[in-house]
């Protein structure tokens, strides 16, 4: 019975850290003749153990129409947060595309991100980037899109 307990306690206490992980942000990208679009999961998540960060990427280049579409999680052991800012390593995952292990590098703050990455993107060509810096956006205004790439992120 005292084991039951304490399985209760724990499940019921894991509810609000659970509920709390699942917000999303939004970012947007203009810059040397890209557009692009950033959906970040986790960013506020709060709790043990701490809840990876996931992004979803995407850029078009204006001029050739050439699209890029990034999926990332954050390898937690690299995170730095302070000031309001959150700095971190992201690693590309693709569920459709073979693992390469590129990696990038994010900071996020409290209206813009900046990523950096020391090579093009092996998903997105030479044609395509999402290196830069990325401005604070309000929720998608497309409710079934938006719906999509958050179950997607989950």
């Amino acid at each position: 019975m005292k084991i039951f307990k304490c399985f209760i306690i724990a499940a019921i206490s894991s509810i609000p850290t659970f509920a709390f992980s699942q917000q999303f942000t939004y970012f947007s990208y203009e810059e040397g003749g890209y557009t692009g679009k950033m959906l970040v999961a986790n960013e506020l998540a709060h709790g043990s153990p701490v809840q990876p960060i996931a992004v979803h990427i995407q850029t078009v280049d204006t001029g050739t129409h050439h699209e890029c579409d990034v999926w990332a999680m954050e390898n937690t052991v690299a995170r730095i947060q302070s000031n309001g800012e959150i700095s971190t390593s992201m690693r590309v995952v693709d569920r459709n595309k073979k693992a390469t292990g590129e990696t990038f590098d994010i900071t996020i703050g409290k209206s813009a991100a900046v990523i950096t990455s020391s090579t093009p993107s092996e998903y997105c060509g030479l044609s395509g980037t999402f290196s830069g810096h990325w401005v604070r956006s309000q929720e998608e205004d497309n409710g079934d899109d938006k719906q999509e790439a958050e179950q997607d992120a989950l």
